[in-house]
């Protein structure tokens, strides 16, 4: 069976960075604390030990290494996964904030050159 390539932008396996998630009904109540999966300019993928419900809104602050953090950027949850009983992966396309989505795609590249030096 040939699977279907669904992403728009090349992603990038980040194996220290993590994700802090916000409830968009109580923005200063840190829910939950993630850690990523992969990520790219349109959007990321993070494991968290509880399911989010698909189309769903929520806010996110991108704990990235090595990097000043830009902090909060929202998103939408296109797909969640049951990988364990306590383990899940959430898909989240960001939303509307295009300078956050270009810093996020430089951190990417420097983080990619940063890896091929030491290759």
């Amino acid at each position: 069976m040939i699977q279907i390539e669904r992403r728009r932008a090349p992603r990038t396996v980040l194996s220290s960075a993590c994700v802090n998630l916000y409830s968009q009904k109580a923005p200063d109540e840190k829910e939950i604390r993630g850690r990523i999966c992969d990520i790219s300019r349109v959007g990321t993928k993070f494991s968290s030990n509880r399911p989010y419900r698909v189309k769903s809104n929520i806010n996110l602050e991108l704990l990235l290494p090595n990097f000043i953090p830009f902090t909060h950027i929202s998103g939408r949850v296109v797909r969640c996964e049951t990988k364990t009983a306590d383990e899940f992966h959430t898909a989240v396309e960001f939303e509307g904030d295009l300078h956050r989505q270009y810093l996020v795609e430089n951190y990417i590249k420097v983080m990619k050159s940063w890896e091929n030096s030491f290759e």
